[in-house]
């Protein structure tokens, strides 16, 4: 009798575990498809009134909302991938290699939500609404060009050179445009909800919910993981890097420039820094060794030791990097002529104070004003925002390695 009251009790319990689970499950699924709700709202509504608000067929001064800040909103819509992560995990619950996919994107996620609150804010603050943001700031009034359309420069901004009715100062812009201020508040949110995702991820694995893997789904996994950081490094280098080679051109001063020719020249020390981020390439390199030869524990070591070399160099360069354009950038009295985060035109401002850099003797564009160089130049931009990548790109080099372990896809004498 007791006996049976046992095994009653037992099974009870059984099918209370499966419920909890099956409502556990069924509620992530819900979260999930908010999230892409969420998600879809964001790519239908703020993002597609940025790019086309300014169209003007009827030459109405309206503001310029291109450049580099598109890279915040890049973070922003990276935030797609978490309930699709959320999703695949669910298909196959127990799995232990999807549940960590989820975690390392929702760590991601909460990284790049916060790069894109930081940047947001302080694009906000420091180059919204001022004569010299029309090329590169995305949050400008759509009122902008009512004040600044015939501001030196910014000739080729504005649709229309016809003041507004009525007119508009400065102090009537107020703050950002709708769009740029829901990226503010956005930004936020998705920071919340990544951290949920993560508490999430917590449960499944503290509950014992996700603990079955497989040495193949283990290696497809480090297999993308390979070629997208493969991907993304080669971007850097057969991409970013030209750009920031030849943007300007390479002064030849010995073959003369002709009268109004702008150029810069980028080559200097400043140049270490980038040749420094070249050795990203030393952990991927380890990573596929490890994958290939993995009866050792040479190899697993080997990556670990050249990721941590590799972020440590990143980081240099990632502080050095913030050092210039805080303080280098532009600016002829510090050696700025050969900085390479100068604007394309920057001779076209300072070429008399600056003749043995500067081909042009004259301004780029005769009896034209040209607006005051003041952004560092966008190819610049895009490698300062590509040693982030590479700082995250580490970091998940040496998430991967210890995984991989767990994973008995790396070898290693202590059972993880």
């Amino acid at each position: 009798m007791s006996l049976n009251r046992l095994e009653t009790s037992a099974l009870t319990r059984e099918e209370q575990i499966r419920r909890d689970s099956f409502r556990f499950l069924v509620s992530v699924v819900v979260f999930a498809w908010i999230n892409i709700i969420f998600w879809f709202y964001i790519m239908g509504f703020p993002m597609v009134n940025s790019v086309w608000e300014n169209e003007s067929p009827q030459e109405l001064p309206v503001s310029y909302r291109g450049g580099i800040l598109w890279y915040i909103i890049f973070f922003i819509i990276i935030n797609g991938l978490l309930p699709l992560s959320l999703l695949f995990l669910v298909t196959q619950p127990n799995s232990l290699i999807r549940a960590d996919l989820h975690l390392i994107i929702a760590w991601l996620c909460i990284v790049f939500s916060a790069i894109a609150f930081i940047g947001i804010t302080l694009v906000y603050l420091f180059w919204c609404n001022t004569s010299i943001s029309a090329a590169a700031v995305a949050c400008n009034s759509g009122d902008w060009c009512c004040v600044f359309n015939t501001s030196p420069g910014n000739e080729n901004q504005c649709p229309s050179t016809t003041p507004c009715n009525p007119p508009k100062t400065r102090e009537d812009l107020g703050g950002s445009n709708g769009e740029w201020s829901q990226y503010f508040w956005l930004s936020l949110a998705l920071i919340a909800v990544s951290l949920f995702h993560w508490l999430i991820n917590r449960v499944i694995h503290a509950t014992g919910l996700a603990s079955a893997y497989t040495a193949r789904e283990a290696k497809i996994f480090a297999a993308v993981f390979l070629l997208a950081s493969a991907g993304f490094f080669f971007w850097f280098i057969g991409i970013l890097v030209v750009n920031l080679n030849f943007l300007c051109g390479y002064p030849l001063l010995e073959g003369g420039a002709g009268v109004g020719t702008y150029t810069c020249t980028l080559y200097s020390w400043d140049y270490w820094f980038i040749w420094l981020l070249f050795l990203n390439a030393l952990p991927l390199v380890a990573f596929g060794a490890a994958l290939v030869v993995n009866d050792t524990s040479i190899t697993p070591t080997a990556h670990q030791i050249c990721a941590v070399a590799a972020a440590l160099v990143t980081l240099a360069s990632f502080i050095y990097f913030i050092g210039i354009l805080v303080f280098k950038t532009n600016n002829y009295l510090l050696a700025s002529p050969l900085s390479i985060s100068n604007n394309e035109r920057y001779c076209c401002e300072y070429f008399g104070s600056n003749p043995d850099i500067c081909p042009n003797t004259t301004p780029c564009i005769a009896g034209t004003s040209v607006r005051m160089v003041a952004n560092p130049s966008d190819a610049f931009l895009k490698v300062f925002i590509a040693s982030v990548g590479f700082l995250v790109n580490v970091t998940f080099h040496l998430v991967l390695n210890n995984r991989m372990k767990k994973y008995k896809v790396f070898y290693s004498p202590i059972d993880l």
